[in-house]
């Protein structure tokens, strides 16, 4: 479950100043729109994977048909897909030269609640029991809505809060959290619900940093594992968590989701790799992951 949005994406010759400066102007380099949102760039990722996803999510019927089209040349199911009055999403992605974004979002036409979870319900025949759900960025109510809908179908949740992870109140984190078996994000973003709610106690959690290693911390443990990320000449690092969390469930699913040493080590080697084709290509969708392909 996740956004369908179109990115702006831009660069800088302007370094973003660390927290708390902030800055005010900044001159753009280029400009181009690509094919974006954390749902269609997981669903991007999975079939490039060789998985079927069922995409879940809420689009703008007034200029979505380009992307729809895209997304049945990538083979994906559009029967999870709910019709919203007014545009899609957009992604405004502004990259400086070390790599750091300042990513504006927005997210089109947002549905009730009620007649979010009557489209969830629409689907419960499509969901396989041993399914896996990966929730990605979507507003509050509707994470929380798809999070307590899939703990009642006995469905393993996997959480990317994303850009809402400093935007969430605590009540809904710990809500979310609580229901979650997984939840991965950027430094930024596990710091930020780790704050606010014991996120580290009740599921586990991988946290990504770009060039820094990648941090697996298992449930009530002190303790976590780091894992290197080798040096990648970047292009765009647009969609690159995305690309990541896809590959890592994706090794996670079809091995049963155990948390041994040496399944972990190779689903976090996986997401790297695909991380990496992702940061090699400029978008989020642009890569390509030979389904046979191993890191």
């Amino acid at each position: 479950m996740g956004a369908l949005a179109y990115d702006q994406i831009a660069t800088t010759a302007t370094v973003f100043p660390p927290p708390p400066a902030a800055l005010r102007n900044s001159k753009l380099d280029q400009l181009q729109e690509q094919l974006g949102g954390c749902g269609g760039n997981l669903t991007y990722n999975l079939a490039q994977l060789g998985q079927t996803p069922l995409l879940v999510a809420a689009y703008g019927g007034t200029d979505g048909a380009n992307y729809l089209a895209h997304l049945q040349a990538q083979g994906a199911s559009q029967s999870g897909l709910l019709t919203c009055p007014g545009r899609c999403a957009r992604a405004i992605i502004i990259a400086d030269p070390n790599g750091d974004q300042f990513t504006g979002f927005y997210p089109g036409h947002v549905p009730t609640t009620d007649a979010w979870l009557a489209h969830l319900k629409s689907l419960t025949t499509q969901i396989a029991a041993d399914a896996t759900l990966l929730l990605a960025p979507y507003p509050a109510e509707m994470m929380l809505t798809t999070a307590q809908w899939a703990s009642a179908h006995g469905l393993r949740l996997i959480w990317n809060p994303g850009q809402y992870a400093d935007q969430l109140a605590a009540r809904d984190i710990d809500a979310i959290a609580t229901l979650s078996d997984w939840v991965i994000g950027n430094q930024h973003e596990i710091t930020a619900l780790a704050k606010l709610a014991p996120i580290h106690a009740t599921c586990h959690t991988v946290q990504t940093g770009g060039a820094a290693p990648i941090e697996v911390r298992l449930a009530g443990r002190a303790d976590l594992t780091t894992y290197p990320v080798p040096t990648v000449a970047a292009v765009d690092p647009t969609g690159c968590g995305d690309a990541f969390l896809a590959a890592f469930a994706s090794q996670m699913q079809s091995r049963g989701w155990t948390t041994n040493s040496q399944q972990l080590q190779h689903a976090v080697q996986y997401g790297i790799h695909s991380a990496s084709a992702c940061l090699r290509c400029s978008g989020a969708q642009q890569h390509q992951l030979p389904t046979d392909q191993q890191p």
